[in-house]
């Protein structure tokens, strides 16, 4: 059906991890010292690799796939593709080309970075707390009904 927003993730909260970790390693490539060619291929290396991590932990864990890359060409597993690697670096250069030199780090208070950190964070352990929770409670008494 268009239109329709389906939500991705296992978690309640509106983020997915995985796009927090790919930030922060384009971040973590940004300051790296090299040429930006060569951070650009090694972002698609290793957002790619995460990507193909995730999958695999959602899959095994959780028994939720959150995407399928069947349906395109060069694709591992359904869980990795060629195509999506590409959209990745396309990102990831984005970032370390025109989004990180374009914002002063050194701006930021501490106080508030803190805070909001530790705001975020509360509320991202709560609903992880919640989640396993609900799917433990869900996987006994799945066992006590059988």
């Amino acid at each position: 059906m268009l239109g329709k927003w389906i939500k991705p993730g296992v978690f309640y909260g509106v983020y997915l991890p995985l796009y927090g970790i790919g930030t922060c390693i384009c971040y973590f490539v940004y300051n790296l010292m090299i040429d930006i060619m060569l951070k650009t291929i090694l972002i698609v290396i290793l957002l790619t690799f995460i990507e193909l991590i995730c999958g695999i932990i959602f899959i095994k864990y959780f028994k939720i796939p959150l995407w399928d890359y069947q349906k395109n060409k060069y694709n591992y597993r359904g869980l990795i593709c060629l195509k999506f690697s590409i959209y990745w670096g396309f990102l990831g250069f984005v970032c370390i080309k025109f989004v990180f030199p374009s914002v002063n780090f050194e701006a930021f208070e501490i106080r508030k970075l803190i805070l909001f950190m530790y705001l975020f964070y509360v509320i991202f352990v709560s609903d992880v707390m919640y989640r396993l929770f609900y799917l433990f409670y869900h996987k006994m008494f799945k066992k006590v009904n059988e």
